[in-house]
């Protein structure tokens, strides 16, 4: 369904697929208060199907991706200048604007990421992207996982709400994504506490929704990029 989607929304073909969103109201909440929105998402059903959905319930939506996403994996050029930009063509009509990480070592990318969240705009961060500097181990599904920490470093700095996000199949040609309640930023000890913190419920919530949705989860691309570690958790 997810190739056959992305065959149709580059296309701009009309495609008879069903979205639900739940937990709308943590975005109002947020947005009231001005700050901007991060939603911390959650590798599940893909990467078109959230953007459907949350397009349709009216987030203009920025999605922080790295430069080559969507490429085939080993990187080629054929992938980096073809796949690529295939894959991401029909996300980006459910798009308000993508920021690209560069490959090379340059953050400039932050400054965009930063002047949405000063507008009050939301940013779509994946929570399982291991390409990134920092990694912080968690416990996850009894083994030690490690996840990067941009999502709530980003949002304790500018002060955003911290949404864990997951979709969900609920049936042929519909899917539910689901917003969590913030994740609690509170500085009250330390910055690297706060965002260790952050990391280990983000990693709670995350083995919840994988044991309720095993099915929907990409057990492939977690293992192949090595996001739990071979070792059981002791």
């Amino acid at each position: 369904e997810d190739m056959w989607g992305r065959w149709h929304a580059s296309h701009k073909s009309t495609w008879p697929v069903r979205t639900q969103v739940d937990g709308l109201e943590h975005v109002d909440s947020a947005l009231q208060l001005g700050n901007g929105v991060v939603f911390w998402g959650m590798s599940f059903c893909g990467t078109l199907f959230p953007k459907i959905a949350l397009s349709r319930a009216g987030v203009a939506l920025t999605q922080l991706s790295s430069a080559d996403h969507g490429a085939s994996y080993p990187l080629t050029l054929l992938g980096k200048w073809a796949v690529g930009p295939l894959y991401c063509l029909p996300e980006g009509r459910y798009l308000y604007e993508r920021i690209r990480i560069p490959a090379e070592n340059d953050n400039s990318y932050l400054k965009g990421v930063g002047a949405v969240l000063q507008k009050n705009g939301c940013v779509w961060i994946s929570g399982e992207r291991l390409r990134a500097k920092k990694l912080l181990s968690a416990k996850l599904l009894g083994r030690i996982g490690r996840f990067p920490v941009g999502a709530p470093l980003l949002a304790l700095r500018y002060g955003s709400a911290l949404l864990p996000t997951h979709t969900q199949r609920k049936g042929r040609f519909f899917y539910q994504v689901t917003i969590d309640p913030p994740i609690p930023l509170t500085p009250y000890t330390s910055h690297k506490h706060v965002i260790n913190q952050a990391v280990q419920e983000y990693a709670q919530r995350l083995g919840a929704r994988i044991i309720e949705n095993p099915g929907d989860w990409d057990w492939e691309y977690s293992w192949s990029e090595n996001l739990l570690s071979n070792q059981p958790q002791r």
